[in-house]
């Protein structure tokens, strides 16, 4: 059983080692292709053979890129170069689509009902019962301008909210004098006003109610109230204690109204500005991850070079998630706003900008920013001056600079969800505006105090704004109110209580004139009770039909879902409950519909590389790497559509194409399990993912050679610690043919990492890894299988180690694998052997952490013919110098290599006609003459190390642990002249 394991790592770089024949040279991406990644190009056509098809991959730092503000991407990520074969062959896809949804959630049925559904939630509250009063004195503070106070409720569930100052000298100038106030008066002018009140008093230090006060408040009065038209005692049953020096704030809060659309009080004082007001209904929406809302995007093509977007949010206790508290997308689906708020990692990402890519400023957030207790934010963009900023309760919390790219093409607008990804947001929302313009800090602050009305020196820059205070599915926009925004799904409306109204309808309104009264009081309080209602939300579903090979939503119904109505005690115990039933029933089915016929387009990957760390990384006028991409003959030809890298640096990708015959025509590329996918460690363990496939294979085949390209990504674990999984976990990759072990192997890069020539990185980047390294290329494993393979048809199969029982949380990583099976047609030539590269002497930057030397040097041959290899002389020196011969003896199986080590007899081999250039070149193949000579050459440029005379002083500079580091320094020979910890 012969077991070929190799490294796909072939460095060549065209004017540094040279073959026989000169190349075809094919370019497709250039650096000056800031941010295309993907496209068409001319290749050759399938006329001339090719021996060898090299891919020169070229990575360049420079402020251009788009990716972020480095010149080289900060983070280490996956790119991959692929080719996307197109067949000619049409085909659609069969679908179905649920009758209808309910937000993302498509329930088998429901029932809607066309009126509310309440629960009733039993409230306690204390009436006081006077036994007896002694001397009492009412002092009484007169308005020297009378008027009337109006408090409206226009509605049942209505409510209001009034706070008003009093000071200490108009107090003390009415008799009031230090001590307890047992009750107030005040002189109502509307009779038969039932709602619910609630009086707190408070000593302020403020003279003007220009905003809402929150000082530490004592409740007088809790309980249901009647209007009388005339003087009311307001009776309190906990007194409240005036400190006589000290201005008192009485803060008046009217609930569940039902008869009166308003009630009047005497009062008066107007430009006092003592006295504010504050009208509800007054509500919020809540978010459960499977509802959402859409905006109307009847206005959004008015957005240019500025945005604005704000809103009070709170977060609910799922949070953090990975989902969206809002985005926008173009016609196309792509993203231009998006705000995650925040991504479980507890960052909030704010982005904005016309696709294909879009701007993007984050920063790490604390708990209390996004969930538990309400925040205002806002997030604004000026395409203009390229700044983004995100403000946090008025002041300014992160900001970015060099985001040019406008917000012009939306065309849908969603609050809740993710409109590319169907990210949930879990939490409240309430007040949201957006505006054509970017608001200066004072305009956000005003947000946070007054509602946005007409007269706002803003509001014509409004696109959208809602207060969300009715609930009734559809939300007007208040510039334009027959513009609406609709709620898919069981989008919960929230009212608040008049104790919590917060934004001034009239910031001044005429102050009551009021009572205080002091005396002797004995009282006693009785418990009583009162139902309050609370409405269950509102829900809609989308009904949907078949059009143009998709699924269209046809209908929305907005409805209440029938379900038990339930009373609740003070403890919250459900003590009573009713169905309520009936309204129109759905059921939902399957639409099977096709997709619309597309051309069936084979996505090869032919290499995959991982970015660098790249703050402050360089790499001047670019550094290359070299994939050998031979195999791919038949797929690189005519027009190629080809894909590679991402924008965090530019790239400039050529294809190399060497003239000649190939050791073994490709037949065909099979893609195993569908090709280029990523795998949790979990399901390759338990064979959900990657179980034993059977392929055909092609009748004009004779040999087979699997290739696997393998990375382990995530940081999963139980607890966290080391190693995580899978980027950090050296695991056995297994591999099964017809019910036969091919090989076990590994791809963990233990020093490849710490040797990359592309360094010093930041980040962790020398750290040993599973299948790959910052900044350098992914290394395929290839398996010859043809001693495994008899008959039409192959079963392969895959397997990993176990996740670790006392560890099953490393199950959450992931690899992302790509495995194909390449077949041939018969060998070239039974004896072929072939200089693959040469390692040593080279001037190629790939090579830097080899070179420059002057002791042996190191050369890959490769057996390309049909029979075993056992010996190969070759001649090797540099040019103008003594030629060498060695002899290598061996067993190199056809396809496989070796590594040679040429001996150099004296430092007098290196003399030569100043050119450094080294050549070598086979002379023979197990003792007679080689087939095929067009691959039997090869030559480097290189350079020569200094030469010190003197004693050499080694200085080691380390990071913060220098324990983890130690030296070694070896001759030429490999012998250890230092080994010296740190």
């Amino acid at each position: 059983m012969r077991i070929l394991l190799t490294l796909l790592l072939f460095m060549i770089f065209s004017q540094a080692i040279h073959a026989q024949q000169d190349p075809v040279v094919v370019q497709t991406l250039t650096f000056d292709s800031i941010s295309t990644r993907r496209g068409v190009f001319a290749f050759p056509d399938d006329s001339q053979s090719w021996r060898k098809i090299l891919m020169v991959h070229t990575l360049k730092c420079d402020p251009a890129t788009k990716q972020d503000g480095y010149d080289c991407g900060e983070w280490d990520y996956l790119t991959y170069n692929q080719i996307f074969h197109h067949t000619g062959d049409m085909d659609s896809t069969a679908l179905t689509h649920p009758l209808f949804l309910e937000g993302t959630d498509a329930p088998s049925s429901v029932d809607l009902l066309q009126i509310p559904i309440y629960d009733r939630q039993v409230k306690t509250f204390q009436e006081p019962v006077l036994q007896h009063v002694g001397a009492s004195k009412t002092s009484t503070v007169v308005p020297a301008i009378p008027d009337q106070v109006y408090i409206p409720l226009p509605s049942p569930g209505a409510s209001a909210r009034l706070q008003a100052i009093y000071t200490a000298q108009e107090l003390l100038a009415a008799g009031v004098v230090a001590g307890p106030l047992d009750q107030l008066v005040w002189y109502d002018e509307q009779p038969e006003a039932e709602f619910f009140l609630t009086v707190r008093l408070a000593h302020t230090t403020a003279t003007k109610t220009d905003q809402v006060l929150d000082e530490v408040w004592t409740t007088v009065v809790a309980r249901p109230w009647e209007t009388t038209g005339q003087a009311d005692s307001l009776l309190f049953t906990t007194p409240f204690v005036w400190d006589g020096a000290s201005n008192i704030l009485v803060d008046m809060a009217f609930d569940q109204s039902t008869n009166e659309p308003f009630f009047a009080l005497q009062g008066g004082d107007l430009n006092a500005e003592m006295a504010s007001l504050r009208q509800g209904p007054d509500g919020y929406l809540q978010f459960d991850g499977n509802s959402f809302l859409s905006l109307p995007d009847d206005r959004f093509d008015e957005l240019n070079d500025e945005i604005t977007i704000c809103f009070w949010a709170r977060g609910g206790q799922e949070q953090p998630v990975n989902g969206s508290i809002l985005e926008a997308v173009d016609a196309a689906g792509r993203r231009v706003l998006n705000i995650h708020f925040p991504w479980s990692n507890g960052q909030i990402y704010w982005d904005a900008g016309d696709g294909p890519d879009y701007d993007r400023i984050n920063k790490q957030a604390v708990e209390s920013d996004y969930k538990d207790q309400w925040n205002h934010w806002a997030f604004v963009k000026n395409a203009t001056s390229g700044s983004m900023k995100i403000y946090r309760n008025g002041q300014l919390w992160h900001s970015g600079t060099g985001m040019k790219r406008l917000v012009q093409t939306i065309t849908r607008f969603s609050l809740g969800k993710g409109l590319t990804y169907n990210g949930p947001y879990f939490g409240s929302v309430d007040e949201l505006m957006v505006f054509n313009r970017e608001l200066p800090m004072q305009n956000i602050r005003d947000l946070m105090q007054y509602k946005l009305g007409p007269f706002s020196p803003y509001f014509d820059d409004l696109i959208y704004g809602s207060g969300f205070d009715v609930q009734d599915g559809i939300y007007p926009n208040l510039v334009a109110p027959q513009e609406s925004a609709t709620a898919f799904g069981p989008v919960q409306w929230v009212g608040r209580p008049g104790t919590q109204l917060q934004y001034a309808e009239q910031p001044y309104v005429s102050r009551p004139t009021l009572g205080f009264v002091q005396g002797d009081y004995d009282l006693y309080t009785v418990s009583d009770t009162l139902h309050t209602l609370h409405p269950h939300p509102l829900t809609s579903i989308v009904t949907y039909a078949i059009a143009n090979h998709q699924p269209v939503g046809v209908d929305t119904i907005h409805g209440w879902k029938a379900s038990w109505s339930y009373t609740w005690d003070v403890t919250g115990v459900a003590i009573d409950s009713v169905a309520i039933s009936g309204g129109m029933s759905w059921t939902n089915v399957d639409l099977n519909y096709f997709s619309v016929p597309f051309e069936v387009i084979d996505e090869y990957e032919i290499g995959r590389y991982i970015t660098p760390y790249g703050i402050g990384l360089t790499l001047g006028d670019g550094f290359s790497w070299v994939y050998d991409v031979t195999d791919y003959a038949p797929i690189l030809k005519d027009q190629v559509e080809l894909s590679a890298g991402n924008q965090q640096e530019l790239i400039d990708l050529k294809f190399l194409f060497y003239p000649g015959t190939p050791a073994r025509e490709v037949e065909r590329i099979e893609r195993l399990w569908g090709g280029l996918k990523s795998h949790s460690y979990k399901n390759l363990d338990d064979d959900v993912a990657l179980p034993p496939t059977t392929v055909d294979l092609d009748p004009d085949a004779v040999s087979y050679k699997v290739r696997t390209r393998i990375t382990g990504h995530g940081h999963n674990s139980n607890d966290g610690n080391y190693p995580h999984c899978c980027e950090w976990k050296n695991n056995t990759h297994t591999l099964h043919v017809n019910n036969q072990k091919v090989a076990d192997w590994h791809v963990w890069q233990t020093h490849d990492c710490a040797l990359n020539p592309v360094f010093p990185q930041g980040g962790t980047w020398p750290g040993a890894r599973e299948g790959w390294c910052p900044g350098d290329l992914v290394k395929d494993h290839e398996f010859e299988v043809t001693n495994f393979i008899s008959g039409p048809s192959a079963t392969i199969d895959y397997s990993i180690t176990p996740v670790p029982a006392n560890n099953l949380g490393m199950g959450g990583g992931n690899y992302v694998m790509d495995m194909q099976l390449i077949q041939y047609g018969p060998w070239a030539h039974e004896v072929d052997v072939e200089i693959y590269d040469i390692l040593a002497p080279s001037s190629v930057q790939y090579r830097s952490r080899l070179n420059p030397m002057c002791h042996d040097p190191q050369v890959v041959i490769r057996n390309s013919g049909s029979l075993p290899v056992t010996s190969v002389t070759l001649n090797y020196g540099v040019s103008g110098g003594n030629v060498q011969i060695y002899e290598w003896t061996g067993n190199l199986a056809p396809n496989d290599r070796a590594t040679v080590l040429l001996p150099v007899p004296s430092s007098s081999f290196w003399v030569g006609d100043g050119s450094n250039e080294f050549h070598v070149e086979i002379t023979a193949v197990n003792n007679g003459l080689d087939e095929n000579a067009e691959n039997d050459t090869m030559s480097a440029s290189f350079e020569i190390p200094k030469s010190h005379k003197t004693g050499i002083r080694f200085r080691l500079r380390t990071n913060n642990y220098p324990t983890e580091n130690s030296v070694k320094v070896w001759d030429a020979q490999g012998n250890i002249l230092l080994n010296q910890g740190v």
